[in-house]
């Protein structure tokens, strides 16, 4: 059985992580990631997966959380559904990674407290870079601030190609 702190895969530590054609359906986590809880890797690449209906209850990442890595590469994923009851990141919360890329996928409906599908954190001033291509962002919502999409401190964003429609925000920008 998984983990009651992680939910349903924790691969802290590896150098390399690759999932494709994979799927992450209805896990919960009391804590830091409702699916998948990624620590100190090079390099994470999630393509053809179907993260849907995953709920942690406190802190982040409904879907997945990704900490102190190098490079996370979504491509081809659909992350509907997720929630982060009480922190950011309905879908996706990263912290202290370097590059992020997303390319042709869906985040819909996923609902946290800040960033309802993502909330990406860089903690230091390092180079981060945030990139997406071909994606659509719908119909997800936050509690307190940034309906689709939350940034700390970044350092280059950017975008071509995608759809932000219909997110919301209680207080602070949807």
């Amino acid at each position: 059985p998984p983990d009651p702190y992680f939910g349903s895969d924790q691969p802290k530590h590896s150098k390399y992580l690759n999932n494709t054609f994979s799927r992450f359906i209805d896990n919960y986590a009391s804590s830091a990631a409702g699916a998948i809880y990624v620590l100190n890797s090079d390099i994470i690449s999630l393509s053809q997966c179907w993260i849907t209906e995953n709920h942690v209850k406190i802190t982040y990442g409904g879907g997945i959380a990704v900490k102190s890595s190098k490079r996370l590469h979504i491509k081809g994923s659909y992350f509907i559904r997720n929630k982060c009851a009480s922190g950011g990141g309905g879908a996706v919360n990263t912290f202290n990674i370097e590059t992020l890329i997303i390319e042709s996928s869906e985040f819909s409906r996923n609902i946290a407290s800040e960033g309802g599908a993502l909330y990406i954190e860089r903690f230091n001033m390092c180079s981060s870079k945030v990139h997406f291509v071909n994606s659509t962002f719908s119909s997800n919502y936050a509690k307190q601030s940034a309906g689709a999409l939350a940034m700390v401190q970044i350092s280059l964003f950017s975008q071509e190609n995608c759809l932000f429609r219909k997110n919301t925000a209680s207080k602070i920008i949807g």
